[in-house]
């Protein structure tokens, strides 16, 4: 279930993306706190805001805030599970006392019909034991995970982060303009 489809020869090594379509469900167990996200909708895929330099911005395209948990599969396998902000705060809800370092099981279903229906979020505490662990992404892991999937520059260890927001704002730009 990807929100942005990878490059076919990195299908194995990029994190998937999970997103709920109409009429399905999913499960997995949070293992981490998620990123927000502002993200613009342009050219059928979605983008990253980058704030002040976003081009995107500028040039008048909504955005909406996404909340991305990293998350793990029955089998062990890392995720990331793509909320909406109205399913999010519902989820920081439930979480209560788990707010700040949420664990624990999430449901998230979304009725079937248009692909816009609203998406429901159930969590409880327990992992059940046949559950793999596994530790997780960091927040970092969690960032780079989501700069491979929508294919820009990823963020290395000793880079400046001022300078990869504009690095990654001219990629978008040069990605979203139209040739003449």
């Amino acid at each position: 279930m990807w929100i942005d489809q990878p490059c076919s020869d990195e299908i194995g090594t990029v994190t998937p993306l999970l997103r709920v379509k109409a009429g399905g469900q999913l499960i997995a167990r949070l293992t981490g706190s998620p990123k927000r996200v502002a993200v613009h909708f342009c050219q059928s895929r979605s983008w990253p805001c980058t704030n002040s330099p976003c081009s995107l911005c500028k040039r008048g395209i909504s955005k909406r805030i996404y909340a991305y948990y990293p998350v793990t599969s029955k089998d062990g396998q890392l995720a990331i599970l793509e909320l909406t902000s109205r399913a999010d705060h519902a989820l920081s809800k439930l979480l209560g006392p788990y707010f700040e370092k949420p664990e624990g099981l999430v449901k998230v279903t979304r009725a079937g019909g248009k692909r816009n229906n609203p998406v429901h979020v159930t969590w409880r505490l327990e992992t059940g034991p046949e559950w793999i662990m596994n530790k997780g992404l960091t927040q970092r892991e969690l960032m780079n995970a989501l700069f491979r999937i929508w294919d820009l520059p990823l963020l290395k260890n000793g880079d400046n982060e001022e300078d990869h927001v504009f690095k990654v704002a001219d990629a978008i730009q040069l990605r979203t303009t139209k040739n003449p």
